[in-house]
């Protein structure tokens, strides 16, 4: 089960900070069930956040190579583990939407939604599920220079509207522009890859079936930084949904 380790470091500043995660950083990435990793800085110190495969997995990356260099340098860590599922559900189950900010309307006004980036591309939640009884969620993706290497989803489908701009797709065999007012669904197995190459700004709506697949996004965008994340790190992140990347 997926979890999210909130880790508070009391005293900690951004040298501090840089020193360590340049001991451990190469380590991190390529220790088993390691997905994405952010950092800050916070009030009294530094946080870090992460996301794993399983608490376990990350307990013994912490043991293995956190615990004595935490010691050796004077750190006392708060860390405050999140299973993923069982927030959704919990909150499921008590009637909550955690989706959104909306301001008591039903209505997302067009620049409204949690917004994150990957890369050059800004996306915007506009339904993240739990009113949907996770069964969907959508998301506007919006950039002027963008290319997405060709892929296949092998557990979730997804259906593109095009809302303003234009830009290239390939879905299976076709090659097309798809303009302002179009879309077109992208089933399970299905080679594609979507790009912008105008540098004019393009929109799109993304419904995202089941809605789960949405975290592939943000755990992307956790791990991408101000940039892309290097290319071990978004292999790693889309084995974990189901995304396959095509040559």
């Amino acid at each position: 089960m997926t979890v999210a380790i909130d880790i508070h470091l009391p005293g900690v500043t951004a040298d501090t900070y840089a020193s360590l995660i340049g001991r451990v950083g190469s380590i991190l990435t390529s220790t088993p069930g390691f997905l994405a990793h952010a950092a800050g800085p916070a009030p009294g110190g530094f946080r870090v956040i992460e996301l794993w495969r399983s608490e376990a997995d990350w307990g013994a990356f912490a043991e293995a190579h956190i615990a004595l260099l935490a010691k050796a340098a004077g750190i006392v860590p708060e860390p405050r583990v999140q299973q993923l599922e069982r927030v959704e559900l919990a909150a499921a189950r008590a009637g909550q939407h955690l989706g959104p900010e909306r301001g008591g309307s039903p209505v997302v006004d067009q620049d409204d939604g949690a917004s994150f980036r990957i890369g050059p591309i800004e996306i915007l939640v506009k339904e993240d599920g739990r009113g949907t009884r996770h069964n969907l969620a959508v998301a506007e993706f919006r950039g002027t220079q963008f290319r997405i290497p060709p892929h296949t989803h092998t557990e979730h489908d997804e259906t593109i509207h095009v809302v303003e701009g234009e830009m290239g797709v390939r879905l299976g065999d076709a090659t097309f522009v798809a303009r302002a007012g179009s879309s077109f669904t992208i089933p399970i197995g299905v080679v594609h890859s979507v790009w912008n190459e105008t540098g004019k700004l393009v929109r799109f709506l993304n419904v995202i079936v089941p809605a789960r697949y949405l975290d592939y996004f943000r755990e992307m965008s956790m791990a991408s930084g101000k940039g892309l994340p290097p290319p071990d790190v978004i292999a790693r992140v889309m084995r974990a949904h189901g995304l396959q990347p095509v040559a």
